[in-house]
């Protein structure tokens, strides 16, 4: 597994920050591993959709190949 070496801070109000610890405690996770694994899956979806309208060409339905002899 590649190793983490590019760290980010967030800011978050007192009750969200709360309901992450909570959560955190009960997934048996550190806060931050916790955030990055649900952040995760979330950055996929907008990378793909950023994907999609950066090169609308791969939109298009694919053509059907046909063969002659």
């Amino acid at each position: 597994m590649e190793k983490l070496t590019h760290p980010y801070t967030i800011n978050l109000d007192k009750d969200t920050a709360q309901q992450v610890e909570k959560l955190a405690r009960y997934y048996q996770r550190k806060p931050a591993e916790f955030l990055r694994l649900i952040l995760a899956p979330i950055l996929r979806d907008y990378w793909v959709k950023m994907q999609q309208e950066e090169h609308q060409e791969n939109n298009d339905a694919p053509t059907l190949a046909r063969f002659t002899k």
